[in-house]
């Protein structure tokens, strides 16, 4: 009977290990190579703003020979910019469309090591799997959308959260945990202005120096009381109401020196998301309109 043959010894587990450790590399430079190239592009948009800005401004100057002759040299200049920019828009559009081709492979090759690496580690906690969050018909696409039908500035807030995860090679966590309480902050302040709170049932007048201080658990109950018709979905947010403000502790660690671990803030930005969902999901209609 012929043995049969040994696969381990036909596979060097270095070889593996050296291919992903310059895969990585490779992927992470080109990271912060973007990353750089966005914040130059950021100064790109800021000048070009006040560039137009201020010959707008000259553009409504009664005709003059000077206002004529700045006139002329706008022209000029911003040509030469056109013409620069020109340049910069097709190598951006190439490297955009390469990038965004190249998603599905490392995402499908991610999700399948997540399988691989589970099926090794029955008997502890599975490690759970991030889809690419930016996909046009994707979970945070579609809540992004449904925040800015609350309020025009929070989509953006939101889908900027989940960004800085990815758009940050600098301890990212920390401002994508910092973008988040802010969606946090701003979601229920929308649903639960000052005034309305302070008129309702929920609210409590505090001690000085702060009488008219508004609590967040103080939002969230006049929230599901104005807002959520299903008693029973009703009641299961207010049960939920500790749970949530423990949630939205845990992006504190925005607060806290050092660099914090990704994921960690991974996780602290999941749990806040996921009750931000819920109550968006609670909410029918939506959006909710005020005095309506």
């Amino acid at each position: 009977m012929t043995d049969q043959p040994d696969h381990r010894s036909t596979v060097d587990p270095a070889d593996l290990m050296e291919l992903v450790r310059a895969l990585q590399s490779e992927v992470e430079t080109s990271h912060e190579q973007q990353v750089r190239a966005s914040q130059e592009l950021g100064y790109i948009v800021q000048a070009t703003r006040e560039f137009a800005t201020h010959y707008e401004a000259v553009s409504r100057q009664p005709s003059t020979p000077d206002v004529t002759k700045a006139i002329r040299g706008g022209l000029a200049i911003g040509k030469v910019l056109q013409n620069r920019f020109g340049l910069v828009r097709a190598q951006a559009h190439l490297a955009a469309e390469a990038v965004a081709s190249a998603v599905p492979y490392f995402a499908t090759a991610a999700a399948a090591a997540h399988t691989m690496g589970n099926s090794f580690s029955i008997g502890s906690p599975c490690r759970t799997f991030t889809p690419p969050p930016f996909a046009p018909m994707s979970a945070m696409e579609l809540y992004s959308v449904r925040l800015t039908q609350l309020d025009s500035t929070l989509g953006r807030v939101y889908r900027d959260a989940h960004g800085a995860l990815y758009a940050h090679p600098d301890d990212p966590g920390r401002a994508a945990l910092w973008q988040m309480r802010q969606v946090f902050d701003h979601f229920f302040q929308a649903l639960a202005p000052d005034d309305l709170v302070r008129r309702s049932e929920h609210w409590v007048r505090k001690p000085d120096p702060t009488p008219l201080q508004v609590h967040r658990e103080e939002r969230i109950r006049y929230s599901a009381h104005r807002w959520v018709n299903d008693a029973g979905l009703r009641s299961l947010l207010l049960e939920s109401t500790q749970e949530t403000l423990r949630a939205y502790q845990r992006l504190q660690q925005a607060h806290e020196r050092g660099l914090l671990d990704y994921d960690a803030a991974q996780s602290a930005l999941a749990a806040v998301d996921e009750i931000i969902r819920r109550w968006v999901d609670a909410i029918s209609p939506w959006p909710p309109v005020h005095g309506a």
